[in-house]
């Protein structure tokens, strides 16, 4: 019985260990999407990300082996075409779920080779010739355009990169992004404004501060309350001093 309980912390202690932690969350809006982005201490494989998207505006995100930020919560109120994010921490898994105010077409996931982090860039315009054809599907079979719209994608250059940034920035106009050899640029030329990149996290006060917590009220001085550190429950110690005297 011991052998296995001592397996079985061994087995818990190496994949907290392995496991990568969510260090922050931000976003960007541009001309043809939205672009999030995560950030690790350590970095993750493709394969442990998994994303999928709703006709209700959400995408969806989750991640594997990888742990929510400690005393850290999104926000409460967002800029442009992000409406909300909600994160949510589960025993070997972080799911983060984003919601647009635009039809989301589809999404892009780029995992860096190099530095710990992600891209996710949700595309929420469509091209001309897309939104015919799909009014024309509507049109003949009366579905919802958001269950037969697949994800966009970048547009393809097969260019150098100079040209490919002037089809780019043609097409899709400025403060866009497009991608070239499986790497992310702006259509910005040097000295134009670009969109500024915000974090989605604060600091979660009840969390941080508020660990031991007791009532000043004298009909409760004698029961310790406290505020559990990493899930915020508040639990009440009735001592039997004050059990014997109710």
């Amino acid at each position: 019985m011991n052998h296995r309980f001592i397996k079985y912390l061994f087995l818990l202690f190496f994949s907290v260990l392995l496991s990568a932690n969510l260090k922050d969350v931000s976003y960007s809006i541009k001309q043809n999407g939205i672009m999030i982005s995560l950030d690790y201490d350590k970095p993750i494989d493709d394969d442990d990300i998994i994303g999928w998207k709703s006709d209700r505006g959400w995408v969806y995100l989750t991640l594997l082996g990888v742990r929510a930020p400690k005393n850290k919560i999104p926000q409460q109120k967002y800029d442009g075409d992000v409406k909300k994010i909600v994160i949510d921490d589960f025993d070997e898994s972080t799911q983060l779920a984003i919601l647009i105010r635009k039809p989301v077409v589809g999404y892009d996931i780029i995992n860096s080779k190099t530095s710990p982090s992600t891209v996710v860039f949700i595309h929420t315009e469509m091209k001309q010739s897309e939104v015919a054809n799909l009014r024309k599907h509507i049109t003949n079979e009366g579905k919802s355009v958001f269950n037969i719209a697949k994800s966009s994608g970048f547009p393809k250059f097969n260019t150098n990169f100079r040209n490919a940034f002037n089809q780019a920035r043609e097409q899709l106009g400025p403060n866009a992004i497009f991608e070239y050899h499986g790497k992310l640029y702006t259509t910005n030329h040097p000295g134009e404004p670009d969109a500024t990149t915000q974090s989605v996290l604060v600091k979660d006060d009840i969390q941080e501060n508020v660990i031991v917590a007791k009532y000043d009220n004298p009909e409760t001085k004698k029961d310790d309350v406290y505020v559990e550190e990493t899930t915020g429950d508040v639990y009440t110690e009735i001592k039997k001093e004050s059990l014997e005297t109710q």
